[in-house]
This record gives C-alpha cells, sequence and structure tokens, in this order.
C-alpha cells in the first residue's frame, strides 16, 4: 500500500505532464489527422490512468472510516476507472490494426469523439449493472492467515464471479487481441524494411516501437496479475505494484522520445509507411 500510494502520487504528476506534452504536439501537428487522433487517443489513455490513481488515492484514504453507501460510490468509481483504462488500451490496440492492417481505411465522421464514446461510456454500462446486483462494498485485504491488514471499497468477497468476468476475463481478451495486433504490425515493418521500402531518416521500427510501448507499458505489465498466485505471488506483486503504479512516469518519458525533439521524424515515417502500404495494395488490385 506504501509502494502503491507513493507511486501513484508520482504517476498523476507525469499524467499532468504527459497529456500537457500531447496537447501541445497535437496542437503542432493540427494538420496531420492520423497524428492528431493518435495524440488524442494517447491523452484518453493517460487521462485515465490519472482517474485511475486519483480514484485509488481517495479509496485508500477513505476507506474503513466512510458510510457503506459512499464506500459503494467509492468502489464503483475506482471499478469504473480500471475499466476505462483498459477500454482505452484495447483502443489503441484498434487504432493500431485499423493503421496497419485495414489500411486502405473507411473515413468515420467524429472518428474520436465516437471514441470517446466507447472509451468512457461503455464501463459505466459495465459498472451500473455490477452496482444493480449489489457488488460494491467493502473489501478487505488479508494475509495468508486471513490477517486483516488493510481495507478498500471495491467489489466484495461475496461477488468475486463479478471481478473475474469483467476485470480479469475482460483484460485478458484485450491482452490477447493487442499481442496479435503487435505481431501483425512488427511483421508489417520488419518486411518493410527488408525490401527496402523505407529509407533515410523514414524507420518503421519507430512504429513499432508505438506498439511495443504500448503493450509493455500497459498491457504486459497488467498481464503480471494473473501471475500473482502461488508461492511467487509476494515478489510479483511488488512487481505489479511498482510497474503500474509508475506508468505515468514510463508514458511520459516514451512520448517524448518519440515525439520531441525529432517530431518530423516520427511523423514521417508513420505517414511514409501507411501510404506506401495504400500504394501497394492499389498496385495489386
Amino acid at each position: 500500500m506504501a509502494v502503491a500510494t507513493a507511486g501513484c502520487g508520482v504517476a498523476m504528476a507525469f499524467s499532468i505532464f504527459t497529456m500537457a506534452f500531447c496537447i501541445f504536439i497535437r496542437y503542432r501537428f493540427r494538420f496531420e489527422e492520423t497524428i492528431r487522433v493518435n495524440l488524442g487517443l494517447h491523452v484518453n489513455l493517460v487521462g485515465s490512468l490519472f482517474l485511475l490513481n486519483l480514484a485509488f488515492l481517495i479509496n485508500s484514504g477513505l476507506s474503513g472510516r466512510t458510510h457503506p453507501s459512499t464506500c459503494k460510490v467509492l468502489g464503483g468509481l475506482t471499478h469504473y476507472c480500471l475499466l476505462c483504462c483498459f477500454t482505452w488500451t484495447a483502443l489503441e490496440g484498434c487504432q493500431l490494426y485499423l493503421l496497419f492492417v485495414k489500411v486502405l481505411g473507411i473515413y468515420i465522421p467524429h472518428y474520436l469523439g465516437k471514441l470517446c464514446l466507447v472509451g468512457w461510456g461503455f464501463p459505466v454500462l459495465v459498472v451500473g449493472v455490477a452496482g444493480g446486483i449489489g457488488s460494491y462494498g467493502e473489501y478487505n485485504i488479508q494475509t495468508t492467515d486471513h490477517q486483516v491488514i488493510a481495507h478498500l471499497c471495491w467489489i466484495t468477497s461475496k461477488h468475486l464471479l463479478v471481478h473475474y468476468i469483467t476485470n480479469c476475463g475482460y483484460f485478458g481478451l484485450i491482452f490477447l487481441f493487442n499481442m496479435a495486433v503487435f505481431g501483425v504490425v512488427t511483421q508489417k515493418s520488419c518486411s518493410l524494411q527488408g525490401t527496402g521500402a523505407v529509407q533515410g531518416y523514414r524507420k518503421p521500427w519507430k512504429v513499432a516501437l508505438v506498439a511495443a510501448g504500448l503493450f509493455c507499458l500497459l498491457g504486459a505489465t497488467w498481464a503480471l496479475a494473473f501471475l500473482t498466485y502461488g508461492i511467487s505471488s509476494t515478489p510479483v506483486l511488488y512487481v505489479f505494484t511498482i510497474l503500474n503504479s509508475l506508468q505515468g512516469i514510463f508514458i511520459f518519458i516514451w512520448l517524448v522520445i518519440l515525439y520531441y525533439p525529432k517530431t518530423k521524424e516520427t511523423t514521417g515515417s508513420l505517414s511514409y509507411i501507411i501510404r506506401h502500404d495504400k500504394n501497394t495494395t492499389a498496385s495489386q488490385d
């Protein structure tokens, strides 16, 4: 709890820096629609992470001393923020799929607005159903000898099936999908590099780095939760807590390396690969 609390505070600060940086770069490339959509996705992803850290800090600070009704609200809020983070991770994977698999694409009016409707709206439905069946309340964190060491407002022990379905099952599907997209993007980037289609400053491995950063900083770290059972649970829990509580720092560093100061290089690489794929597909047809 101490590690998570300290890490969340630092992550929130860097999440604010990251959102400000993305907004600045997005304004700089206001005529590059692809870059604007990508940065818009990043802002929403980091925003959901900021809200998750904030909800956890409020939850850990007030749980055990709140009215049962207030605890249910805190539990639902924390669950909502977690699902938003997972959903925006899935939307990042979908965006990469549309860019590098469905390269010809289809114009979608108000594309980013519709993504926001899904990213922020779908978790509302899930939390609403879970709250309707009384899933939220005080949850006790216990040691192996059943000694209570902390209290959180979360999904109660009587409704653990809700946790396994909405958290473990939902994230598991997202993680598998994102890893599949990552494999396709990596293969496509390597094939372009091998054929010499990308030359000079246009380096397709930077595009693969975008996917790798998303999956490693989000998907891979959350996947450690599946390893927190058995004899290795204690060290894995420490690694899981540290990595996930410091995501704001990792994402900030990752975006700065990618987009600044060589923003034109990154943009050129991304735009060129997409245009090259479109021309290649058209010539094949």
